[in-house]
């Protein structure tokens, strides 16, 4: 496990990119000395260890970019307000770029080497963090330049336009279907390189591409071309539930959700578990305490005042009888004969209390145990805090080291879901049992079926999109889904509500401050102030990369 936390420079990729152009920041290729490197396996290994520095780290996930909850319609900033402007520069666009020609170096460099099978599996690591970076440049921009190559200074590369968007996502479904053959099965990783790829997370990746681009194209009316994703998406995603290497994590009982997210040594948790424990995580970042801390505070970043969660994602979370709050007869919020402010936690899923601190509750952040009690305008902005992602133990801040999950299990078993409803306009009690009831089981949750979503009025659609915002909630995924369901115009400009203040016992607390109230509740930004135009759903082109190439062409309404 140690050779994936150790940060390697490598001395022919360093090397290369000591000369580049500035054109598009794609760097154009420079001597290689090819000496001492690229000539054994263990060559190719360590290469390939420096993609691992390419996923994010825990709090990169619920920091104010591209893949942050907290720039939706949980959170105020420049993007939930529809006031970003076209930047000057975007590392995002520059970065991705730069990681790519080392991705490309090795895979150029895999074909010379004298024994192909020896190097298949950093191959299929190449393949896929190829996938991996050119996602991220399709969630962001669209359309992206298609670089398969290293590139030279005279490479039309440097001054083409973008591909179309099918050829970019195609590009990105291409590799991850080149690497799943060439990686291992997970549990024929050994435990010295725990956290490399593997075949399961290739396919996992390319069920989410998939997920995204197949419901990106159905809901702009390219129904054909988001049919063929989506059986792809369901394709991918069921190879990984059929190829049994990986489970739910269910070892703390009630609290197994809470931990799976700070598990870390025995001490992280009331049951001594550890990292070992776990077989949720398909696609994830190792970290260690001492060898590889996250170097941020995620614990502190979570309960923060400005980070604050919103009425709308609480009230997403069913009663216990499956049912929403607007029909579930054990639902106590805003009962005026129970003021306590802890009244609408009751009777609810139990990932509502594993993601959300519960009022009068004792929690133990970083190993200081009190009462949490919320103070309006001093410990929360909203009435609420978080609790999903942070540590109990005692650690200095930027220690932590808790792995970062980039595909959790449950995140395949709902893309099944989705993506067989979304194809096929319904979807079986069979699919919804071996995919989503599974991830509801774990919270003892009533399984969702046809009958019931009958029965009550309900509409599946949007049971399914509930189970993966609040399986989901604060993992980086909620401003993606709304822009590839194209649902962001409706969900972004909406008042951002936080606790009932009156009729509860906020009402006679002299201490709380809140900046206004809407039919009782507390309100910290009006919907007038909110904004989202059809232009929001791809970010812009940066001004310098513009100039550097004017092919690239501006996203359409920037």
């Amino acid at each position: 496990m140690k050779t994936i936390y150790k940060y390697i420079f490598v001395l022919g990729v360093a090397i290369s990119m000591g000369s580049c152009s500035e054109q598009l920041e794609l760097y154009p290729e420079a001597q290689l000395s090819e000496a001492t490197f690229w000539k054994t396996a263990a060559d190719f290994k360590q290469a390939a260890n420096e993609f691992y520095f390419y996923l994010p780290r825990p709090q990169d996930l619920t920091a104010v970019t591209s893949d942050s909850d907290f720039e939706t319609d949980d959170i105020v900033n420049d993007i939930s307000s529809g006031t970003n402007i076209v930047p000057t520069t975007d590392a995002r666009w520059s970065r991705a770029y730069s990681r790519l020609r080392n991705v490309n170096i090795l895979l150029r460099q895999a074909n010379n080497y004298s024994n192909p099978q020896e190097i298949s599996q950093f191959v299929g690591e190449g393949y896929l963090f190829r996938a991996y970076l050119n996602f991220d440049l399709l969630k962001t921009y669209g359309q992206f330049v298609v670089v398969d190559e290293v590139l030279d200074v005279d490479s039309p590369q440097l001054t083409a336009a973008r591909n179309t968007r099918e050829e970019s996502a195609n590009s990105i479904i291409t590799d991850l279907e080149a690497a799943i053959p060439l990686l291992p099965i997970e549990s024929a990783i050994p435990d010295t390189d725990k956290g490399r790829m593997s075949s399961q997370a290739a396919s996992a990746l390319l069920a989410r591409v998939a997920l995204f681009e197949g419901t990106w194209q159905k809901f702009r009316g390219n129904t054909d071309r988001a049919n063929e994703l989506l059986t792809k998406a369901a394709n991918a995603a069921n190879a990984v539930i059929t190829a049994g290497e990986h489970e739910l994590f269910k070892g703390l009982g009630d609290d197994s959700y809470r931990y799976l997210f700070v598990m870390n040594g025995p001490e992280s948790n009331p049951g001594g578990l550890t990292k070992n424990d776990l077989s949720e995580h398909v696609m994830v970042a190792k970290y260690d305490r001492i060898i590889r801390s996250q170097r941020g505070n995620i614990s502190h970043a979570m309960t923060s005042y400005h980070s604050s969660p919103t009425k709308k994602l609480l009230d997403m979370y069913l009663c216990e009888d499956g049912l929403p709050i607007s029909q579930s007869p054990l639902y106590k919020g805003g009962n005026p004969n129970d003021p306590a402010i802890d009244a609408e936690f009751k009777n609810r899923d139990l990932r509502l209390s594993n993601t959300f601190r519960i009022p009068f509750n004792e929690y133990c952040p970083k190993g200081q145990c009190n009462i949490y009690e919320p103070i309006l305008g001093s410990n929360t902005l909203t009435g609420y805090n978080w609790i999903k992602f942070v540590s109990s133990e005692e650690i200095q801040d930027g220690e932590e080291g808790y792995d970062s999950p980039i595909i959790r299990y449950a995140e395949v078993l709902l893309t099944y879901a989705e993506a067989v409803f979304e194809r096929d306009g319904m979807i079986s009690d069979a699919d919804l049992n071996k995919s989503l009831n599974v991830v509801r089981a774990r919270v003892d949750m009533p399984a969702l079926t046809n009958a019931f979503v009958n029965a009550n009025g309900l509409d599946m659609r949007t049971e399914i999109r509930r189970e993966r915002t609040v399986e989901l909630a604060a993992e980086g995924q909620r401003l993606i889904d709304l822009k590839r369901w194209k649902t962001a115009e409706v969900e972004m400009p909406m008042d951002m509500l936080g606790v009932k203040i009156v009729g509860t016992n906020y009402e006679d607390d002299p201490t709380a401050i809140y900046p206004g109230l809407k039919d009782g509740y507390l309100l910290f930004q009006a919907a007038s102030t909110r904004n989202w135009a059809d232009k929001n759903y791809l970010d812009p082109m940066p001004e310098d990369q513009l100039n550097l190439n004017p092919n690239l062409g501006q996203n359409p309404g920037w």
